[in-house]
Parts: structure tokens; C-alpha cells; sequence
């Protein structure tokens, strides 16, 4: 809504070229909570879970936005790394980072 200078109000055009069907806060909230989630326990790129997850995700939490919360999820879900190459080679051989296996196991990607 806009005011004019006559004192009327005028409506204004909405931002994007999607009309918004749902503006529902608790389904941006239900939205948000499963990028989290999928984020932190799938190995797929993260655009495809996007992608996958909600027709109407573009028109209510826009991928830009969604892409940060969705790599925070997934940095916040791993262990850091050692500090040098030796403690790597342990950490593998432990068995202590089951996301991260040579020949065996997925690797993520985009992290």
C-alpha cells in the first residue's frame, strides 16, 4: 500500500511475478526446519533438495536465502577437521567421519 499525497491509499504491485498463494509463517517455519534437517543429514547438492522439496519454496523462502541456512545446517552438522593430515588419516581409519569414506560412501560436494 502506498500513500498518495490526496491522502488515498493505493495498492501496490507485488515484487515478483508469483502470486503468493500461502503467506503462511508456520509453513515458511515447516519449510525452513526441512532444508535444515535435509541439509545436515543428505549428501545430495543442496539446490536439489531445494528443488525437491516444495513447489511453492521459490515464492516463499527464496533460494538465496534458503542457500545460507541450508549451509550453515550442514557445516554445523559435521565434526571439524584435525589439524594435520596424520590426525586425518586416523579420524578415517577410526571410522569417525562416516559422511566422508574413500570408495566406499557418498562425499559431499558442496560444502
Amino acid at each position: 500500500m502506498k500513500n498518495m499525497p490526496d491522502g488515498s491509499l493505493i495498492l501496490m504491485q507485488p515484487h515478483t511475478n508469483h502470486e503468493r498463494e500461502n503467506n503462511d509463517m508456520q509453513l515458511v517455519d515447516d519449510l525452513k526446519n526441512i532444508f535444515k534437517r535435509r541439509a545436515a543429514l543428505d549428501s545430495v547438492q543442496l539446490k536439489l533438495i531445494y528443488d525437491e522439496e516444495h513447489p511453492l519454496a521459490a515464492n516463499l523462502y527464496p533460494w538465496s536465502t534458503t542457500e545460507s541456512l541450508m549451509r550453515l545446517a550442514r557445516r554445523s552438522s559435521m565434526s571439524p577437521l584435525p589439524d594435520n593430515l596424520l590426525q586425518l588419516a586416523i579420524v578415517f581409519e577410526n571410522g569417525q567421519l562416516p559422511r566422508y569414506n574413500c570408495c566406499v560412501a557418498e562425499v559431499i560436494i558442496d560444502v
